[in-house]
């Protein structure tokens, strides 16, 4: 479900008149990762898939959600277990590494957290994939619980040199 408070949707309302397009929506994605379990990313968008999630609000905020990210929203966990968690928490890496201008190949040091150490090997068959041949220092902990109720989560530290 999306909800926004009047405020926000006037706020949202006087950045659309501000870009100065009738035909524009807040697009709202989320993805797993981050501190708190999730990263937010918000844009104006014109172009709409059919299997949106839509949603207006006032006189005229449309705001529009991604299958993907509606379904994280709803607190729905990537299907597949410890395998899939790790792949796409991976993909998350390598996203936030390319809006950095760099890539997987220039992380040093990652921390990774798991909720069931017995799921290690499971989880270091998909790391050791996501890296190739790169293989960065690592930690890796066990935890009681993290955020959404993830079993994985990874911290990549990287370094480019300019």
């Amino acid at each position: 479900m999306i909800t926004l408070t009047d405020a926000a949707t006037g706020k949202v309302r006087e950045l659309l008149a501000s870009e100065g397009a009738d035909d524009l929506a807040l697009r709202v994605a989320v993805r797993p990762g981050g501190c708190s379990g999730f990263s937010y990313e918000m844009f104006f968008d014109g172009a709409f898939a059919v299997d949106d999630e839509q949603a207006t609000f006032g006189d005229a905020v449309k705001v529009v959600v991604d299958p993907q990210s509606a379904q994280l929203l709803d607190g729905t966990l990537v299907e597949g277990g410890v395998t899939a968690q790790t792949e796409q928490t991976m993909r998350n890496v390598a996203d936030r590494l390319a809006e950095a201008g760099a890539t997987l190949d220039d992380v040093v040091k990652t921390l990774c957290f798991l909720t069931d150490m017995g799921t290690f090997a499971e989880f270091n068959d998909a790391y050791a994939k996501a890296f190739g041949d790169h293989r960065p220092a690592r930690s890796t902990v066990g935890v009681a619980a993290l955020p959404a109720g993830l079993s994985v989560e990874v911290e990549a530290w990287a370094y480019k040199p300019a």
